[in-house]
């Protein structure tokens, strides 16, 4: 704003003063005026120079950020630039992963192309997913694939995407430690479904043996020691085998173990019988026998069909068998293996399609033939008329532990129930036991706990014919109350034996 006044003219302004001030007055209000708007701009300049430099901040902030998550990250990242409509792929970053995993260096693999870097992912099919994903913009997962590069190799996965600036990035894990501790594991769970499996062979094994040695204790006194079941090998090889196999028997002298004839010569049959399946065609069958330390080894090899591992893992497993349907049933090598264990023994299998299959059987070796001179003849002790109560359910072994019983000159009853074993006692009143373990209903360890419990003073032997487990397996209360054990079929001189230890207390 202009002020003027007149102080020497009484009438004021004459028209050509005013027009005067006016001319005066309107570049003074344009020069004004353009100062205010200069000051003005300079102001929203500095506003806005302000706000850019916090946005420049937090920009940088966040490229530090990201930075930081994407070197740090534990998952590969590797970044491509596409060219040529999606047929080349030039690497334009990597996080510290990447580099670790791959073994290379950023400043070497930055501006390459990926068939330079990485040349196994065209046979992998990864270039083919890049280009799919760059042309679709739908990401892709690449399940886990064994990766073998120039410097690195091991498993890994992908996964595709593309990013709005038009790139492709992958994220790749390194699977390596997770596929072989994956592998171990299975080894693992392999080894204890192997071990279960021998276990429920061992159960199956057990209770065939224990049918067996019923059988025997019918039949046989007593165990005596065999020069292995050789003596009757070649009658078995001349019943089984025709021409068109070649049969080899090599076997040293003096091999003795203490076993039964009977079982060891099944064990030897059943090989013998898979062999000869095995080579319809004809072919060759080994059979050797040898010292090996306090061991006697047992050798059956053919040249026949052979398997393969998963059937190798099944052989010894019950009802398991390789044959077609009505012509095996699935039993015999799981009472091979049963019988080999229950003699002490191991019993090993190595085979391949195509190149036959070797049995090797180890028992323990003894140490000599038994001496059958006067000298060294059983020592049988008579009794002298004392009671003796036998509890057994199966039949031909109860009548063979009656009648053995009876020979030594004791008086004997003879019962196949736990029930009815507590009504003999009471009125038979023996003075001694002979208790089968296990019975149906009620089995013999729970009737020997009735037994103490009208006779605190019972004498009692069991006679069972669970020999992996023995008296091993009985409750400590219930050791407490037996005087002796015996296992089927237990012979004549044992049981004299016993009977007299048992009644002489």
């Amino acid at each position: 704003m202009i002020y003027v006044d007149s102080l020497n003219a009484p009438h004021g302004f004459r028209k050509e003063d005013l027009y005067l001030l006016v001319g005066l007055s309107s570049p003074a209000a344009v020069a004004i005026e353009n100062a205010l708007l200069y000051a003005n701009q300079e102001k929203i300049v500095e506003s806005r120079t302000k706000t850019l430099r916090r946005t420049e901040q937090k920009l940088r902030k966040s490229e530090a950020r990201f930075r930081a998550i994407f070197d740090n990250m534990k998952t590969g990242v590797v970044v491509y630039e596409v060219e040529k409509g999606g047929n080349k792929f030039t690497l334009v970053d990597l996080n510290h992963s990447a580099q670790k995993i791959e073994h290379i260096r950023k400043e070497d693999a930055l501006g390459k192309e990926v068939r330079d870097i990485f040349p196994e992912y065209e046979s992998l099919g990864l270039l083919k997913v890049f280009k799919r994903v760059w042309e679709s913009g739908e990401s892709e997962h690449v399940d886990p694939v064994f990766f073998e590069g120039r410097k690195q190799s091991g498993w890994r996965e992908y996964d595709v995407y593309r990013l709005p600036s038009g790139e492709i990035v992958t994220l790749f894990s390194d699977l390596t430690r997770r596929k072989r501790a994956e592998e171990e594991q299975r080894v693992l769970q392999e080894r204890f479904l192997n071990a279960q499996k021998l276990e429920s062979v061992g159960r199956l094994a057990g209770g065939v043996a224990h049918n067996f040695r019923n059988i025997l204790q019918a039949i046989l006194g007593n165990m005596e020691f065999l020069e292995m079941v050789y003596e009757d090998m070649p009658g078995i090889v001349e019943r089984l085998f025709d021409k068109k196999i070649r049969v080899t028997v090599q076997m040293e002298k003096d091999l003795f173990m203490k076993g039964n004839r009977s079982l060891l010569s099944q064990v030897f049959m059943n090989l013998f019988t898979n062999a000869r399946d095995a080579m319809p065609g004809g072919g060759r069958l080994i059979v050797e026998a040898r010292k090996e330390g306090d061991e006697i080894l047992a050798v059956v090899s053919d040249t026949g069909f052979g398997m393969d591992k998963e059937t190798l893992n099944q052989i010894f497993d019950p009802f398991f068998t390789g044959k077609e349907v009505g012509q095996g049933t699935g039993l015999g090598l799981s009472t091979v293996h049963g019988i080999v264990e229950e003699h002490r023994g191991k019993i090993a299998v190595s085979s391949s399609p195509g190149k036959g299959t070797t049995f090797k059987i180890r028992f323990p070796l003894a140490k000599e033939m038994a001496d059958t001179s006067e000298e060294t003849k059983k020592h049988i002790i008579s009794g002298n008329g004392q009671k003796i109560l036998v509890v057994d359910d199966e039949p031909g072994s109860l009548a063979a532990l009656v009648g053995m019983t009876e020979s030594l000159g004791y008086k004997v009853a003879g019962v196949s129930r736990s029930v009815e074993a507590m009504e003999t006692y009471k009125e038979f009143q023996p003075d001694a036991v002979l208790m089968d373990r296990n019975m149906p209903g009620m089995d013999g360890i729970s009737c020997i706990r009735e037994i103490m419990r009208l006779d605190q003073n019972a004498r009692i032997v069991i006679v069972s014919g669970y020999e992996s487990s023995g008296p091993n397996g009985i409750d400590k209360d219930v050791k407490k109350m037996i005087m002796g054990y015996l296992t089927k079929p237990c012979g004549l001189e044992d049981l004299s034996q016993v009977l007299s230890g048992i009644l002489e207390t």
